[in-house]
């Protein structure tokens, strides 16, 4: 950052199955005092043209198991090879407002406010299934 370089963070500090954005780190914002902060969010939408399932986003994703969640953790090298053999995925990426994080801002607002912007990404292009599994 000094030399004038971007840095790119994941402030979640893990990985996810893409329908749910996990809660900030607001320690990570600390490398970002006095610089430029854009979030982005990326949403994994559709898949061959319909919106993507859970079991289809986990074909393209890779992640640590959730502990919440039962599903076995594949090798990254197996999950890579079968992944080369799916159709078309639609990828959404947002841009949201940037803005410059003064020295010594609250890092915990600035976290929540940059999760928000996320997850509201998130739910402009994820079709979720409600509580009863309909979408």
């Amino acid at each position: 950052l000094a030399a004038g370089r971007n840095l790119i963070l994941f402030p979640e500090g893990t990985s996810t199955a893409g329908d749910y954005v996990a809660p900030f780190r607001s320690s990570l914002f600390r490398a970002a005092e006095g610089h430029v902060i854009q979030p982005v969010s990326v949403i994994y939408a559709d898949y061959d043209g319909k919106p993507m399932s859970r079991a289809q986003r986990d074909r393209y994703a890779w992640y640590l198991p959730d502990p919440n969640i039962a599903v076995p953790n594949t090798p990254f090298l197996k999950h890579f090879v079968s992944a080369l053999g799916l159709k078309r995925c639609t990828a959404h990426i947002v841009f949201h407002e940037a803005f410059t994080m003064a020295a010594g801002a609250d890092r915990k607002a600035t976290s929540r406010w940059c999760e928000d912007q996320v997850r509201d990404g998130l739910e402009t292009y994820l079709v979720l299934p409600d509580a009863n599994g309909r979408e």
